[in-house]
């Protein structure tokens, strides 16, 4: 009786080590899924926030589509109303026939700003020196003047 206890009592011992042992594996389970669930929580609440913040975003792009929307019927209304002025104009337009003459045939204007004491031979007074025939000729040639104008009108008003 005593060795059908002991045995008994040895079974019973590695049966119970055995389910401590799987107990003790659940538990560290348990844990790894508890945390995992908490990473997974923070994640869903990231996304939800995430989520709120693009349906605002939806709504406020929703709004601005309406709106611009709205600005290109009016505008386009706008167009239509000056295309149907512009065709009515060149359906009742006249012609209207333009004078060109290319050819000056009185200029009246003053060139040049003299003081009264002043004339063009000695306009810039006896601080220039007096410049020869030939200075006179290479002036004339580099002159910004264009000598297809009329010569100048000697009376001044």
């Amino acid at each position: 009786l005593t060795e059908a206890f002991t045995e008994e009592r040895t079974s019973l011992s590695a049966r119970i080590e055995t389910l401590e042992s799987e107990l003790q594996e659940k538990v560290d389970e348990l844990e790894g899924i508890t945390a995992s669930k908490g990473e997974v929580d923070g994640e869903l609440t990231i996304a939800l926030d995430e989520s709120k913040a693009l349906r605002k975003k939806i709504v406020q792009l929703s709004a601005d589509l309406d709106m611009a929307h709205e600005k290109l019927v009016e505008k386009q209304a706008e167009l239509t109303e000056v295309l149907e002025a512009e065709r009515i104009r060149v359906s009742t337009s006249t012609s209207v026939a333009i004078q060109f003459s290319p050819q000056t045939t009185e200029m009246a204007i003053q060139t040049d700003f003299l003081m009264p004491n002043m004339s063009l031979r000695t306009r810039h007074g006896t601080t220039m020196p007096r410049m020869g025939a030939r200075s006179m000729r290479k002036a004339a040639a580099t002159s910004v003047y264009s000598e297809s104008l009329p010569p100048l009108s000697p009376s001044f008003p």
